[in-house]
């Protein structure tokens, strides 16, 4: 599937923190995601936690990469907005949520990451969901 995402250029240009009581990432403007030939826009406002994936699964990931990053990370951050975005809105299944996910993550960083982090979240939409 063919996945154009903005980068991480126009998400920094694009977006602002909000700390109120949590750390979030705010858009500040409509993001595009062409995914398959769809277009899903994340409206402006939209609030986002990063990559809030487990505990374990950063430690895991910090030992395979020799080096940690954080939730916000330029790597992850594309991919964390339109998953948080398709988890809200449920206009996509879980399945296609994290596939698109895990596409995104395969082009923003490497593959064991990629792997980790996506596995997190099936592993929690099969539980949780």
């Amino acid at each position: 599937m063919e996945i154009k995402f903005p980068t991480p250029q126009e998400i920094e240009k694009n977006t602002r923190v909000d700390i109120n009581g949590s750390i979030n990432v705010v858009t500040t403007k409509e993001l595009h995601y062409n995914i398959g030939g769809a277009v899903y826009a994340v409206p402006q406002e939209f609030k986002t936690d990063g990559a809030s994936i487990p505990t374990f699964a950063l430690a895991l990931m910090s030992w395979v990469r020799g080096y940690s990053s954080d939730r916000f990370s330029q790597e992850w951050i594309a991919a964390a907005i339109i998953h948080d975005y398709f988890r809200r809105t449920r206009i996509v299944s879980d399945r296609l949520g994290d596939a698109v996910f895990y596409d995104i993550l395969k082009q923003t960083t490497d593959k064991p990451t990629a792997f980790i982090m996506w596995l997190s979240v099936r592993v929690y939409s099969l539980i949780f969901r």
